[in-house]
């Protein structure tokens, strides 16, 4: 199981969600990354390369702080491709705090990240309502 692209998912989670570890996370992803962001929220569209994932947490942060309530991850696939990926599916329900305001929004998103030899290489990321959550955040 250490192996799979569900450890190597949830390894890399618990890294960046503390500034001690950030950098240790983000060495975990390729400097081929492609990751997406849902078009209705004010970061969404398409981040590239291997800063593009803290590029993404700092578009993010502009705008709310994310407190996560529950986190599953799960691996997708049960053998790795032709092209040495893994992919696999976390489970987030969490509530986007506004920056400004301090009001919240509960959120629940789907992300499903692609892992080759031990890093992120991709990630594509989808919010129950995208539309409602980039309002909230643009509020």
């Amino acid at each position: 199981m250490s192996n799979s692209a569900a450890a190597t998912v949830k390894r890399f989670m618990e890294l960046i969600q503390d500034r001690a570890t950030l950098r240790e996370g983000l060495s975990m992803v390729s400097a081929d990354f492609v990751g997406t962001e849902p078009a209705g929220v004010p970061y969404g569209g398409e981040y590239r390369g291997d800063t593009a994932f803290l590029d993404l947490l700092r578009a993010v942060g502009k705008h709310v702080s994310m407190r996560v309530h529950d986190l599953n991850v799960h691996d997708l696939d049960e053998t790795v491709s032709r092209t040495g990926i893994q992919r696999a599916l976390a489970e987030i329900t969490a509530d986007m705090v506004h920056l400004s305001t301090g009001e919240t929004y509960p959120l629940r998103a789907l992300e499903i990240y692609s892992v080759r030899d031990g890093q992120i290489c991709g990630l594509e990321v989808f919010y129950n309502d995208s539309k409602s959550a980039g309002e909230f955040m643009l509020n």
